[in-house]
């Protein structure tokens, strides 16, 4: 399976993005170039402004893509949300880039230069992902790549994932069965579907060590189960089988829930506000670049300012 060589393709993945950079760095030259004819002593400066401006921006990649978790695994993941972390990650390492280029020498960047590489880079990355999810998607529909997940919990929230993972072969996974008690006021019998219970609760540990698992799902209600999940959790943590618990918990009418994390706590988010939905990943991801860009139109000025401070202070 691919997941036995997820380091190896992380790292040939993360080194094709830079290549998509340094690639779209150079087209991007040869545009401004061809559009603006700059002069010798022009072209000059600005090849060692460029190659400073490439270096911080491979830096700042490396950091910020491990912060948007932009090589961790995105077989249920839309593409939409893929493509604005990419962007994101690509406005910030320009802008970090070309902070330090206009700390250094402000008159050695151009804005124009700055928009043109932004733009390539972000769309032929994203055009990367397209291609790089298509590829992946055939090969899951095929067998390769898949995990095995279990679903412990036999109701209707445990149908509807179920049902999602078995019609949508292209995330590669493979419903081994469910796990629950042959009784209970939680259950809801499933009819006419193809169902396979493994196993019941208490013998969750038998099953983990019987089948090869790669992912479980609780569905089983918390407040009567706290206890046993407890259990299951730490079962799977000593295992290192990572377990997911599905965020519909509440029959939800106007409202989405989302994650966020208070210091080191996560938190299950739940708002009917304007934050929900497209419009305000698309508002954070202008306020992001607006607020980089005049960042670095505005640095002379806050340079100038903070050396006029220091001179009247002497």
């Amino acid at each position: 399976m691919l997941k036995r060589y997820a380091n190896l393709l992380t790292g040939i993945l993360t080194g094709a993005d830079l290549l998509i950079a340094g690639l779209a760095f150079g087209v991007s030259w040869a545009i401004w170039e061809w559009q603006f004819s700059p002069l010798q002593y022009e072209r000059r400066a600005f090849v060692g402004s460029g190659v400073l401006l490439l270096l911080v921006y491979i830096v700042a990649w490396l950091v910020v893509s491990d912060r948007f978790h932009l090589y961790s695994s995105k077989r249920t993941t839309k593409l939409r949300r893929e493509y604005l972390d990419i962007a994101k990650v690509t406005t910030i390492s320009i802008a970090a880039g070309a902070l330090v280029v206009l700390l250094l020498n402000p008159l050695r960047l151009d804005k124009t230069f700055l928009l043109i590489f932004w733009l390539i880079d972000t769309s032929v990355l994203g055009v990367s992902r397209v291609v790089i999810r298509g590829s992946l998607r055939t090969l899951r529909k095929l067998g390769y790549n898949y995990r095995n997940v279990v679903i412990i919990g036999t109701n209707n929230r445990s149908r509807r994932l179920g049902k999602k993972i078995t019609d949508n072969r292209g995330y590669g996974l493979h419903l081994l069965g469910y796990i629950d008690d042959t009784e209970g006021p939680h259950r809801t019998p499933f009819v006419n579907d193809d169902v396979t219970i493994i196993g019941n609760l208490k013998e969750f540990e038998d099953v983990l060590h019987r089948y090869v698992i790669d992912e479980v799902y609780i569905t089983l209600p918390i407040k009567s189960f706290y206890k046993r999940i407890e259990e299951i959790v730490a079962l799977c943590e000593e295992c290192g089988v990572p377990v997911r618990v599905p965020s519909d918990l509440f029959r939800l009418k106007v409202a989405t829930d989302s994650f966020a994390v208070l210091d080191d706590i996560p938190l299950l988010d739940i708002s009917s506000g304007p934050r929900a939905g497209l419009s305000f990943q698309i508002k954070r991801l202008i306020d992001i670049a607006v607020s980089s860009f005049l960042l670095i139109l505005l640095s002379p000025l806050l340079l100038l300012v903070a050396l006029l401070i220091k001179l009247t202070s002497v």
